[in-house]
C-alpha cells in the first residue's frame, strides 16, 4: 500500500495498545528488510528505495508530556510516561512514537544510549527522506530550537533551557510532534484514539486502512477504523485465538438470558463476520516462524481443518535460529537429567511439562495465585541460564492469571541470571507477540476445593494464545492431574467428552476433565503424557521461598 502511489498514506491500528505497538515494530522492520533487500540489487547511481515512516501515535499531551521528561532526566525509556495520582500507569511506550523520532532528528544522547528494544536511536541511511529534510530544518533554525537540540544532546542542562522557556515554546515543540505524525507513511494508533480531535483528520486522509489482531476485534472498533467508506483494508487475525472481550458475558438474568442481548454476538469478532459473509480469506499454511514439532500441539488439537499443512524452509532444528531450543533439551536431558523425560523426536524438538505436584493455589477475588509454581518457574530459568549462558531475554513468561505476573514480576529481583529477561505478562496482553522460549505457568492444581480446577485456562482460544508464542522452546508448568487422571480408566477422552456434554462437572485427581471447556486441555495432558514429555519438580525445593513471599 505505502509504495502504491494512488494510496501512500495508510492508518493502522489493532485492538490493544499492545498490539498497535507490536504491528508498528513489526511493520517498520519489516518494511526496512524489504527496502535493504530492494537496495542490494541497486548500482552507484540508482536511486535508492526508502523505509516507509511507521509512527506509533497515542495522545498528545502524554506524548509532549513524555518528550519533556526524557529532556529533564536524560533517561529514554518507557518510565517517563507522565502518571497522575490514583491512575493506572499511561500505555505510553517510546519506540517509534513522535517524541523518539524527534530526538533522533536532535541528535539526542538519551535516544542513542536508550535500552529499550526496538527504540530508533539514529537515522538510518534509507530511513524517509522527510526526517532528513526536517532534521536539516532544525539544524539550521534559531532561537528555541537551538536550545531544543542543546538540551537534547545535553550541550546545556534543562535547568538553562527552562529558564527562558515560553508557552509559545510549547506550540513549537507541538507543532514538530504534529508534523511527524502528518509525515508518517504508516500512522498507528487504538480504534479509540483514531477517533480523537489529533487524529481524525489523519485517519481521513489515508488512502488506506490495515488492521492487526482482527480476530480479537469487535466489530464497532474496525468500524471506527474503517468508516464507512471504500478504501482498501488488509486485515489480518486468527479467530481461534483470544477473542473480544465481553464484559456482560456472564450476567444473566433469573430466566438465565443474558442480561445484554446483543452479548453474544459482539463475542464474534470482525473477522469471523467478515470471513462469516463469505468473503475470501487467505490462510496461511506453512509454519514460518516456529521449529518442526513447536506448533504440534496447536496443528493436532486446534487447526485440524488447517489441509496440507508444512512446516518452512528454516524450521529445520539443526537451524541456527533454533539453537535456543536445542540447548534448552540438552539440558534438561543431559544436565539436570530430570527421571521419565524423553528426548524429542528425530528432526524435531517437541514442547516440555513441568509437573508441580503439592503446590498450593489461593483465590484471590475472581483470580487465583500460586506462588510455589511461579518460584519454581523463576529458579528453573535462572539455573538454565546460569549452567548455558544463554541471553535471558529471548525467554518469555506468561501467566494466564494476572496475581501470578504481579508476584513474578515482584520476585524477579531475587533472580541476578534473569535480569534481561522481559518482565511476566499475561496471555491477553502477550498476544502477537512471542520469545525463542516461552513459558506458561498455569497457576491451577488438582483438587474440589477454592482455587483448584482448571478455570479459565482450559478455554480453548486462550491456550491456543499460550501454546503458540514460542519460536523453538516451550515450557508449560503446572499440575497434570488438574483435569484428572492421565492413564487407567479415567483417562478416557471420550467419556470425558459425552459427559461435558451433558453439562457434568468434576475435577481431581480422581475424577475426569468432565467440563465442556476443559476437553482441549485434557488433550493437551494427555499427548505431554503419552509421549513421555513431563518431569516433576516438588515444590518443597522452594519451601522457604514460597513461605517468605507469602509473609
Amino acid at each position: 500500500m505505502v509504495f502504491n502511489p494512488i494510496i501512500g498514506k495508510v492508518y493502522g491500528s489493532a485492538p490493544t495498545h499492545v498490539a498497535v505497538s507490536n504491528f508498528a515494530e513489526r511493520l517498520y522492520e519489516g518494511g526496512a528488510g524489504v527496502v535493504e533487500r530492494c537496495n542490494a540489487t541497486k548500482g552507484d547511481n540508482d536511486r535508492r528505495v526508502r523505509r516507509p515512516l511507521v509512527v506509533r501515535g497515542y495522545r498528545t499531551d502524554t506524548e509532549m508530556e513524555a518528550f519533556k521528561n526524557i529532556l529533564q532526566y536524560g533517561k529514554a525509556d518507557n518510565s517517563v510516561a507522565p502518571r497522575k495520582p490514583w491512575t493506572p500507569p499511561p500505555h505510553w511506550a517510546l519506540p517509534l512514537s513522535p517524541a523518539n523520532w524527534l530526538l533522533v532528528l536532535l541528535r539526542s544522547k538519551a535516544a542513542r544510549e536508550s535500552p529499550v528494544m526496538h527504540a530508533i536511536t539514529e537515522l538510518h541511511p534509507d530511513d524517509a527522506e522527510c526526517l532528513y529534510k526536517l532534521q536539516a530544518e532544525l539544524d539550521e533554525s534559531s532561537g528555541f530550537l537551538v536550545r531544543l537540540g542543546q538540551v537534547a544532546r545535553k550541550e546545556i542542562s534543562w535547568d538553562e533551557y527552562s529558564l527562558e522557556t515560553t508557552i509559545d515554546d510549547d506550540d513549537e515543540l507541538s507543532k514538530l510532534l504534529n508534523r511527524i505524525r502528518r509525515a508518517a507513511d504508516i500512522l498507528l494508533t487504538t480504534p479509540g484514539a483514531s477517533c480523537s480531535r489529533a487524529y481524525k483528520e489523519l485517519k481521513d486522509m489515508a488512502k488506506g486502512i490495515v488492521v492487526d489482531e482482527v480476530g480479537c476485534m469487535g466489530r464497532p472498533d474496525l468500524y471506527s477504523v474503517w468508516g464507512n467508506t471504500l478504501r482498501p483494508l488488509f486485515a489480518a487475525g486468527d479467530v481461534k485465538q483470544l477473542r473480544p472481550t465481553v464484559m456482560e458475558m456472564s450476567t444473566k438474568d433469573l430466566a438465565g438470558n443474558y442480561l445484554n442481548r446483543f452479548a453474544l454476538c459482539a463475542k464474534a469478532s470482525a473477522l469471523a463476520y467478515l470471513q462469516g459473509t463469505g468473503m475470501p480469506v487467505y490462510r496461511l499454511r506453512v509454519q514460518l516462524r516456529m521449529c518442526t514439532d513447536m506448533f504440534g500441539l496447536a496443528r493436532e488439537l486446534v487447526y485440524k481443518d488447517l489441509d496440507n499443512f508444512k512446516y518452512g524452509p528454516q524450521s529445520d532444528p539443526s537451524e541456527p535460529r533454533h539453537a535456543y531450543g536445542r540447548v534448552f533439551e540438552n539440558w534438561l536431558l543431559n544436565v539436570r537429567k530430570f527421571p521419565g523425560l524423553n528426548s524429542s523426536a528425530e528432526g524435531s524438538l517437541e514442547p516440555v511439562w513441568m509437573h508441580t505436584p503439592g503446590t498450593k493455589t489461593f483465590q484471590v477475588g475472581t483470580s487465583r495465585l500460586n506462588r510455589a509454581q511461579v518460584c519454581l518457574t523463576l529458579g528453573l530459568l535462572s539455573d538454565f541460564v546460569g549452567d548455558t549462558g544463554v541471553d535471558a531475554a529471548d525467554i518469555v513468561v506468561i501467566a494466564p492469571y494476572k496475581p501470578n505476573v504481579e508476584y513474578g514480576n515482584r520476585q524477579l529481583s531475587k533472580y541476578p541470571q534473569l535480569a534481561k529477561m522481559l518482565p511476566l505478562q499475561t496471555a491477553d496482553s502477550f498476544q502477537g507477540r512471542e520469545g525463542k522460549m516461552a513459558v506458561v505457568i498455569f497457576g491451577t492444581v488438582s483438587g474440589n476445593g477454592p482455587g483448584s480446577g482448571p478455570g479459565f485456562t482450559s478455554d480453548e482460544n486462550r491456550l491456543n494464545v499460550m501454546m503458540t508464542r514460542q519460536q523453538c522452546a516451550l515450557l508449560l508448568v503446572g499440575d497434570k492431574l488438574v483435569t484428572g487422571a492421565l492413564e487407567g480408566k479415567t483417562a478416557t477422552l471420550a467419556k470425558a467428552t459425552k459427559m461435558a456434554a451433558r453439562g457434568i462437572r468434576s475435577f481431581g485427581v480422581d475424577g475426569e476433565a468432565t467440563h465442556n471447556k476443559a476437553v482441549l486441555l485434557r488433550e493437551v495432558l494427555l499427548r505431554f503424557h503419552q509421549r513421555g514429555r513431563i518431569f516433576e519438580v516438588k515444590a518443597e525445593e522452594l519451601e522457604d521461598d514460597a513461605e517468605e513471599a507469602g509473609a
